[in-house]
């Protein structure tokens, strides 16, 4: 802050201080939605941490050499995290999920946490997938050893995420890994196109009952059945094969519609019911808390982040786009994010992806010089 100040007053920053000024007043006035601080000041230090490295990274970071260092630093203290939580999660299946800040005050024992990848970190790695598989795209082409680096890396974050019952995490990942596999990632071309056309397709062809539940039967059978994510896809059975169900699955849909219909109730300004406000779709809730006209700053924020990075990128835009659309809907669908989640969005994703750049242009110039 002090040897950058320069990049306190960005448009994203600035942005930020608009939402937080929203915040800690409705937090004064004693909105239950904000009735304890750390709501205030969490999203503070989680948001501007990620945004302020994503402006120094651009602004600054010519050489690419910061953006080589803390994508490795985060990427191997992830990766030991996650081995060190495999045999945790085989011991108790839902270590992770109850690591969370929703359940972690109940536990007494928290020595079975230590070096446990946590929840909120699961909920970000959705958005990494397919910059991390263009990554390993590229690295076959350019460094055999960099390449079983990122593919071995990938493969363990991807088995985390199976492991820890994030199951919305965990199908965002799958679609968004697809299409990192297939999808040209420099810019839209038809090509891209048409593969997200058929990609869609799929998608229809896939949820018809007569496919879609040889294929839920054939995944749980690979499933403990203590695991959440068994009983998640039980409650999908049961809601397309008879349009209800009394698990996870229904509960959730109820919730997302009582924070919309509180929205719809005051779209303007916001509920006067905060209390009622589900706490289960970061956007949703938000958008019932403040109203159209109080929740642009976080629109502004979102916006101004995406359009900067995306503009300075080269040969990765389309990974970032596709990085940036598993945010969003972890953002519509999810509202545990903590400070992992907030940084992998604003600021490690923005970094792969000028890695991705970087190690472009670097075999680009070694093949114009031979």
């Amino acid at each position: 802050m002090l040897l950058f100040p320069k990049l306190m007053f960005k448009k994203s920053m600035v942005c930020l201080y608009a939402y937080i000024g929203f915040a800690f007043l409705f937090f004064l006035t004693g909105n239950d939605y904000y009735g304890k601080i750390g709501r205030v000041t969490n999203p503070l230090l989680d948001m501007g941490a990620g945004l302020l490295i994503a402006e120094y990274v651009l602004k600054y970071d010519t050489n690419y050499r910061y953006t080589r260092w803390i994508i490795y630093v985060v990427i191997i203290s992830n990766v030991i995290m996650s081995i060190i939580s495999i045999p945790k999660v085989y011991l108790f299946p839902n270590i992770i999920r109850i690591s969370s800040k929703e359940y972690a005050a109940d536990i007494i024992d928290y020595t079975g946490l230590k070096w446990l990848i946590s929840y909120q970190t699961c909920h970000g790695l959705p958005f990494l997938f397919a910059p991390l598989i263009l990554l390993c795209r590229n690295m076959l082409k350019i460094n055999k050893r960099l390449f079983f680096f990122w593919c071995v890396s990938t493969i363990i974050l991807c088995y985390i995420l199976y492991l820890s019952n994030a199951t919305t995490a965990l199908l965002i990942s799958i679609l968004f890994i697809a299409m990192g596999l297939f999808s040209e990632h420099e810019r839209f071309s038809s090509r891209s196109l048409l593969f997200l056309a058929l990609g869609g397709l799929m998608i229809i062809i896939i949820s018809s009952t007569s496919i879609l539940i040889p294929i839920l039967d054939f995944v749980q059978g690979n499933m403990d059945e203590s695991w959440s994510n068994y009983h998640k896809l039980e409650d999908i059975k049961q809601q397309i094969l008879y349009g209800s169900s009394e698990g996870d699955v229904e509960a959730r849909g109820t919730l997302y519609e009582t924070s919309f219909k509180l929205f719809l109730e005051s779209p303007i300004i916001g509920t006067t019911r905060p209390q009622d406000i589900s706490h289960h779709s970061w956007f949703l809730d938000n958008l019932a808390c403040f109203g159209i006209i109080l929740i642009l700053p976080l629109v502004l924020i979102l916006f101004n982040n995406v359009k900067s990075i995306y503009k300075n990128l080269r040969h990765s835009k389309v990974a970032y786009v596709y990085g940036v659309a598993a945010w969003f809907l972890m953002l519509i669908l999810k509202n545990e994010f903590g400070q992992g989640t907030w940084l992998y969005g604003f600021a490690f994703l923005p970094l792969i992806c000028r890695y991705i750049d970087y190690m472009k242009d670097n075999n680009l110039t070694i093949i114009i010089k031979k």
